[in-house]
């Protein structure tokens, strides 16, 4: 038997899905602003799909797995 609740919940389309995670940032905005390249202690920013960080000086991208920044060299990954 279904609830007001769950009768009254809008089903979201996969855009509407894919749009709202686009949206929200995959790291908390205190580990975000503290974190920096660390091959050239540059700052980072979020790539355009916000997937990796993207080192703005020397251009190296490091993947955002999980909510977790692979913060590793490149020739250091698996």
């Amino acid at each position: 038997m279904a609830t007001k609740a769950h009768e009254k919940r809008k089903t979201q389309t996969c855009e509407e899905v894919m749009w709202y995670t686009m949206t929200q940032d995959p790291l908390p905005k205190e580990l975000y602003e503290i974190l920096a390249c660390p091959m050239c202690k540059g700052d980072i920013a979020y790539n355009k799909e916000k997937t990796a960080l993207l080192c703005r000086k020397c251009k190296i991208d490091y993947p955002i797995k999980e909510g977790i920044p692979i913060m590793l060299p490149p020739d250091m990954r698996v």
